[in-house]
């Protein structure tokens, strides 16, 4: 009996392992074709959801627009607020200077000197640098027009930009300032310190000075005279620790690739 029990316990054993076999043999031929079954819930239930994931999606950018937008506003406004405050300071630096002007007017009525405007004529610029060397203009006023050699040549006002240096019937020629080798004594800031200013080409200026004379950035470069020739305006100041001078670097007020009409003091 013991032998018989054993024999068929080993016999059920084989046969669970057939019918394991069996079916999973069935099972792999059979999934690809049920495998949709068992997939179709969980498509269905992507696609009920997928709206709503989309909806959110859309609140959040939403969200990020609006962020944007107002970000984006309030920056506008800054910059706007910003350039309202210049134009506000610019605008009273003009009325400033409406007044000083008029009051140097007045001033020089006075004494007897008659306002500067007087003695200005206006000329067009015929040919700027780039056509010509050396930082020159040729403009159409000339001997006719009471142009002499040595005459200041303004542009913007009272910022001057070079000097007559030859005349001729109807047109002259002017150097600038500006031009390598050209120089020009000039007064620096509310003190004016006495200077000579060289041109370095393009607009450009350098003057140097010891290193203890008090010189900031901002300080305007003037030639002397009663009538307020303006050459520009301290830009940058190099000084070193080991050197006994400090050089002072600045650009003239006028772009001379900008204007048409400059003015010629007559004396």
């Amino acid at each position: 009996m013991k032998m018989s029990y054993r024999r068929s316990s080993k016999k059920s054993q084989v046969s669970r392992w057939i019918y394991t076999v069996i079916i999973l043999i069935v099972f792999f031929l059979i999934y690809p074709y049920i495998s949709g079954f068992f997939m179709a819930p969980k498509n269905f239930l992507l696609r009920l959801a997928y709206p709503l994931w989309q909806t959110q999606a859309e609140a959040e950018q939403n969200k990020l627009s609006i962020f944007s937008y107002f970000s984006g506003k309030k920056e506008l406004l800054d910059a706007n607020r910003e350039l309202k405050e210049k134009v506000g300071k610019l605008d009273g630096l003009t009325a400033i200077n409406t007044l000083l002007s008029d009051e140097n007017e007045q001033l020089k009525s006075m004494l007897g000197r008659p306002p500067f405007y007087s003695h200005r004529v206006l000329a067009t610029i015929l040919i700027r640098p780039g056509r010509v060397p050396f930082d020159t203009l040729i403009i159409d006023v000339g001997k006719k027009d009471g142009v002499a050699e040595g005459a200041h040549v303004y542009a913007v006002d009272t910022t001057v930009i070079g000097r007559v240096t030859e005349v001729f019937e109807t047109t002259s020629r002017v150097i600038l300032y500006s031009s390598p080798g050209e120089s020009v004594a000039v007064l620096i800031g509310p003190e004016n310190i006495g200077a000579e200013a060289k041109g370095l080409g393009g607009g450009n200026f350098e003057i140097i000075l010891p290193r203890e004379v008090p010189i900031e950035e901002g300080n305007t470069i003037n030639i002397p005279g009663i009538e307020p020739f303006v050459l520009g305006v301290v830009g940058y100041i190099q000084k070193e620790p080991s050197d006994a001078f400090q050089r002072i670097l600045f650009k003239s007020t006028a772009n001379i690739q900008e204007i048409k009409f400059v003015e010629v003091l007559i004396r």
